[in-house]
């Protein structure tokens, strides 16, 4: 999750792992679009942008099981950093989850759309 989700006040749903949460907690949106609706009022060009990490994961992010993990040749999850790993960006699921079906898709546009 990105900084500026907090900051809007945006909350994933509950999930056993947490990047796989396909949708905001629905009293968080409510939070979030008055917050947008505030920043419009003051400026009604102000945008809001929000990066979303997918080539790395904390390993409790997924299932330690999950094809989404970036594996080495021996079938290890290749570690980016103590505690987070990197995804098999190639993996055309994996890359839908993270870009387009899951994250932008439901939950950017319910939140933008509806805000304004």
């Amino acid at each position: 999750m990105c900084d500026t989700y907090v900051g809007m006040g945006l909350k994933w749903e509950v999930n056993s792992n947490s990047d796989l949460a396909e949708a905001f907690q629905p009293d968080s949106v409510l939070i979030a679009q008055k917050k947008l609706a505030a920043l419009q009022k003051r400026n009604p060009y102000s945008q809001v942008f929000c990066e979303i990490y997918f080539y790395e994961a904390y390993a409790s992010a997924y299932p330690s099981n999950s094809p989404w993990w970036y594996r080495d040749s021996k079938g290890n999850k290749v570690q980016f950093w103590q505690g987070c790993y990197n995804m098999a960006v190639n993996n055309l699921e994996y890359v839908d989850h993270s870009h387009g079906g899951v994250w932008l898709a439901k939950s950017h546009q319910f939140v933008y759309t509806q805000a304004w």
